[in-house]
């Protein structure tokens, strides 16, 4: 597994031409609103302001200071709050713009970088697993379990990784439409990648619940150039 930095994008999302024997079998980009849900917490952010809000009022009508006082304080803290949530849209919507996510038929490309691009290079050798978890908003997040030694760490690929996996960071496609077809697309694409008799035992992740996981190794293949 590799990460680059580059500056010249001659194919989207991928830093370099691919060899002739390996194709594009799939490209997207997160849902920048799953993204501001999910990845920036923009419930947790409201349900504070709220509160502060309902706080500050309170405060204010019980030292009797009455309506239009409380209503006045809590409301700049409201426009504050409204300010905060449109940041974090505006990231959640950079973070879309700058990340696109690549399975080709011996690899898995992460595009991302809202100032300085750099692409994680999962070649199908290092995954062991492919885990599938389905989100209420209809978008997915599909964690890679990659063997061997880390070429990468957590903060450098956030949030691009599975939350909470610090010490064996696992390379994850955030806030992806339709996970469970796309995940099948990548089982499908290393199944494809194995000798006969290993390709027959893999199979598509199928759904468990809101997770599903498959277990898959892959063969050697070349880097990006």
């Amino acid at each position: 597994m590799s990460v680059l930095e580059f500056e010249q994008e001659p194919i989207k999302g991928i830093p370099g031409l691919l060899p002739s024997d390996e194709k594009i079998i799939w490209q997207g980009t997160p849902t920048w609103a799953s993204l501001l849900v999910h990845v920036l917490h923009v419930r947790w952010v409201v349900g504070y302001f709220v509160a502060i809000m309902v706080w500050r009022a309170y405060r204010h009508i019980n030292e009797g200071n009455g309506i239009e006082v409380a209503a006045a304080s809590a409301s700049w803290l409201g426009v504050l709050g409204l300010i905060v949530v449109t940041m974090l849209a505006g990231v959640a919507l950079m973070m879309k713009r700058s990340t696109t996510y690549t399975i080709t038929s011996k690899r898995v490309i992460i595009r991302y970088g809202l100032v300085v691009p750099v692409a994680v290079n999962v070649p199908f050798a290092k995954i062991e697993a492919v885990d599938v978890k389905r989100l209420g908003d209809g978008t997915g997040e599909i964690p890679i379990h990659v063997g061997g030694p880390e070429a990468f760490s957590y903060l450098m690929m956030w949030p691009h990784v599975r939350r909470w996996h610090f010490w064996t960071p696992q390379p994850m496609m955030r806030s992806v439409p339709e996970p469970i077809q796309v995940a099948a697309l990548l089982s499908n694409a290393i199944a494809a990648t194995l000798p006969e008799g290993q390709a027959a035992a893999s199979r598509a992740p199928q759904p468990r619940g809101s997770e599903a996981k498959t277990g898959a190794t892959g063969s050697a293949m070349p880097a990006i150039a």
